[in-house]
């Protein structure tokens, strides 16, 4: 995500598995719990001084996130199909935490479709919601505990899913055959739960990519950049990386190094 303070100039970009602190803002993330590490990618905490309100660009990551703030309460997002700007007050704190989205439906009991660019409180997450608040302890705590009991197991989809995560550069076709899945069969497993598309869910983790490859070869020109990413061509690269982020590709990889400030475009992009 990239951070945008208002009154002043800073912003930094945060992918996965990155930790910020800047000016009156912590971002952290931690690894889930092992037994929990094949639903949850990640759990994370945001902090900001009261002496500074801001503004978070998402960028899409493919997951779910469930989300407790001070600010708004219990809240469920995405997975979104592109960036999305958050206003937040400073002074406030934040914790969630990232499901994959193979389980999301599952542990939320909700119909899948109703996921796909979701921003909704916990209310309409009853059922959710209610088996979360019987147990004891800090929040994340329960969290953690009620992810445990479900013993959630995505099957085919969640192989699928971790293959594309492995080689976003390959396509959805070669996943399939990875993990011995008919194209039609993966694409319904993988639909029916979590309401984004196999192609939309490669679309996002090879954008991401992009920064992997950047950050091994800085000197790497654009034009071959993309063709390691598995982009068709730099054209190609410059069209998906503008649909999900809102940048171009040079912007979105100097942002990730705090290089620049971000322009807060009008662009949306969607699948």
């Amino acid at each position: 995500m990239a951070l945008e303070y208002s009154g002043h100039s800073d912003s930094i970009t945060v992918l996965p598995g990155s930790d910020v602190s800047k000016r009156g803002y912590t971002y952290r993330e931690f690894q889930p719990p092992a037994q929990l590490s094949s639903s949850v990618e990640a759990v994370w905490s945001i902090d900001s001084s009261r002496n500074y309100s801001y503004s978070v660009r998402v960028v899409p990551d493919g997951c779910v996130e469930i989300v407790k703030s001070e600010d708004y309460g219990f809240r469920v997002y995405g997975p979104s199909t592109t960036w999305t700007m958050y206003s937040f007050q400073g002074g406030s704190a934040s914790e969630g935490i990232r499901l994959r989205p193979e389980v999301a439906a599952e542990v939320l009991s909700v119909d899948p479709g109703e996921l796909k660019d979701l921003s909704e409180d916990g209310e309409r997450f009853r059922p959710f919601a209610e088996s979360l608040s019987r147990r004891r302890g800090p929040w994340l705590l329960r969290l953690f505990e009620l992810l445990e009991a479900k013993a959630l197991d995505a099957g085919a989809a969640g192989w699928v899913a971790a293959s594309i995560r492995h080689d976003p550069d390959l396509p959805v076709g070669e996943h399939n055959r990875r993990v011995g899945v008919g194209a039609r069969h993966a694409r319904r497993l993988f639909g029916q739960a979590s309401g984004i598309t196999l192609s939309a869910y490669r679309r996002i983790h090879r954008v991401h990519s992009t920064w992997g490859a950047h950050a091994a070869d800085p000197r790497l020109p654009l034009s071959r950049l993309a063709l390691r990413c598995g982009f068709s061509d730099q054209s190609h690269m410059t069209r998906e990386v503008r649909e999900l982020t809102g940048l171009t590709p040079v912007e979105f990889l100097r942002s990730l190094a705090g290089q620049v400030e971000l322009p807060d475009r009008g662009l949306k992009g969607s699948f």
